[in-house]
This record gives C-alpha cells, structure tokens and sequence, in this order.
C-alpha cells in the first residue's frame, strides 16, 4: 500500500510532476514481489483529478496483471459516485473513522444493504479497535490496525473474525 499525503487543497502538480510520481510508485509492486497496488489517498473535491490522472498514469505502468486498489471513503462508494469510472480494479470502502454520517452507514449496511457502485462491492476496510459493522464472508476484509502489527495482535482480531 502506498499513502499519498497532500497539503491542503489541491496537489500543485503538473502532468510532469504527475508523472515522475507515477513512475516512482510503479515499479514497487514488483519491487516488494507482489500482485497488486493499493493506493490510500483521501482526496478532497480540489484533488480529484489530480488523483484521477495519476491513477490513470500508474494503470498504464503497471502489468496488465497487476491488480491496482484504492482505499475510498464510505460516502465515495454511496451518494458521491466521483470513483466509478476510475482505472482501477477495486475500491476498499473504509468503514471506520467516518464522522458524522458513519452512524448512517454502519446501519445501512447492518440492514443488509449494500454500496451503490459495484467497484465498492468486493472489499471492506476495518480498523482493528472499532466494532466491525457485520460479517463480512462475501468480500475480502482488510485490517488496519492503529498500531503496528505484531504476533499476538494479529492472531486475536482472527479469533475475533471468526466468531
């Protein structure tokens, strides 16, 4: 995973400027031998097509059999649907640390409903110190942890997921 941080606003980059980014974060999939990208960046409305042309830089980099990823905040995947046509292969909803309209969301999903946009509909993001919002058996789970991850914090969010 990479995280992109940006001062406040949008990113002052140009198309040079975009692609020398692009060109240092392509070949580290290969560099760490694995089989996708996943690029965190929350992205204000300023920022968006700052972060449209450098996903669209990197999904040409990239071997067509790298699976490229984006984390996106819960509302991206509902009511702001600015992701759908993104080069990307998945967007990972991250239900956790929402704000104000996470309480609608949890219980939107508690409802057995589901994301508008299909892209959102393959993954989830949860924190490993907040209540999970329901089980999740359909969808691959990612879990960020507040701290960094060791032996005994791994194995009890897994007996935890499975019950």
């Amino acid at each position: 995973m990479v995280r992109l941080e940006a001062a406040r606003g949008a990113p002052g980059l140009d198309a040079r400027a975009i692609a020398n980014l692009a060109g240092q974060i392509a070949p580290l999939p290969r560099r760490w031998h694995a089989i996708g990208l996943q690029v965190d960046f929350d992205a204000t409305t300023a920022q968006r097509p700052f972060y449209r042309a450098l996903l669209s830089d990197l999904r040409r980099r990239l071997p067509a059999d790298t699976t490229l990823s984006i984390t996106a905040l819960a509302s991206w995947c509902l009511g702001d649907p600015w992701i759908a046509d993104l080069p990307v292969d998945e967007a990972v909803p991250m239900l956790f640390r929402m704000g104000p309209e996470g309480e609608g969301i949890r219980s939107l999903l508690a409802r057995g409903d589901d994301f508008s946009l299909p892209l959102c509909r393959t993954s989830v993001g949860l924190a490993t110190d907040e209540p999970m919002p329901r089980k999740f058996s359909d969808r691959a789970v990612y879990l960020f942890p507040p701290h960094p991850w060791t032996r005994h914090a791994l194995l009890s969010i897994l007996r935890e997921i499975d019950r």
